[in-house]
């Protein structure tokens, strides 16, 4: 879990990862490709085919936007019990 901000009343806003140890080690990297890919100026296309090649498959879901609604909350921790189990 990673704490990624706070709410306008302070709250804590948490970020849950799930990779593999290796995938755990290189998190800062696939961050930076993401990025890059994400701001393409100066990026030619060689490198966005070399960087969409060689860094790993990322998902973001983001299932609970609401604080009152338990229901996100709870099919996220069973999503994550189920891609980390497997």
């Amino acid at each position: 879990l990673e704490t990624i901000g706070r709410t306008h009343e302070g709250r804590e806003l948490v970020l849950c990862v799930l990779a593999t140890p290796e995938r755990r080690g290189a998190l800062e990297r696939v961050r930076a490709s993401l990025a890059r890919l994400g701001d393409p100026r100066g990026l030619d296309e060689e490198e966005a085919a070399r960087i969409a090649r060689d860094t790993p498959a990322v998902a973001w879901i983001g299932g609970s936007i609401h604080g009152d609604e338990t229901s996100g909350t709870d099919a996220c921790l069973a999503l994550a019990w189920h891609l980390a189990a497997d």
